[in-house]
């Protein structure tokens, strides 16, 4: 008999048990995003001006690398739902591997390239380019960790638990 996906019925509160805070998880970013412009909204116009370009380039950045949480999920489910536990946890030792080289990558681009591509972004507000380098040195020292979480969260999901990344 071929396996059916759920095995078994799952109750509409079961569903929103587990997805609420895989969705407040996925939207932790931008949750953080308000924050800082709520924090460096104090400082003044211009250091929120400088915010936003910095922060809308080292995110965008990292959401070219959204595809390790998807395929960790996926992989990781897969062998966690068969009782594969060493192999899931293989994919996981794997996956945080490709996520530390990637941020690795990414960092050294950012830190190479991000004045370069700031300096395109303000063009038309060239008072915000100091403020914005500066934002963006201190939003890539939190790459690492934030690829890494990333990783973490998608095994977490792969093995149902939806409350640890919350």
């Amino acid at each position: 008999a071929a396996e059916q996906c759920p095995a078994e019925d799952v109750t509409a509160f079961e569903l929103l048990r587990f997805t609420l805070p895989v969705l407040t998880a996925a939207l932790s970013a931008e949750i953080m995003s308000v924050v800082d412009t709520a924090v460096v909204g104090t400082l003044g116009p211009q250091q929120l001006a400088a915010l936003g370009p910095a922060t809308m380039l080292s995110d965008s950045t990292v959401y070219l690398f959204f595809w390790l949480n998807v395929a960790c999920t996926n992989l990781f489910a897969t062998h966690f739902a068969r009782g594969e536990h060493r192999e899931a946890f293989t994919v996981l030792s794997d996956a945080l591997y490709v996520s530390l080289a990637c941020a690795a990558l990414l960092v050294v681009g950012l830190s190479l390239g991000g004045g370069a591509a700031l300096a395109q972004i303000c063009a038309m507000a060239p008072g915000a380019l100091p403020g914005a380098k500066q934002y963006l040195s201190i939003r890539i020292i939190g790459v690492p960790a934030l690829m890494t979480a990333t990783v973490l969260q998608g095994a977490c999901t792969g093995a149902k638990d939806a409350t640890t990344p919350f």
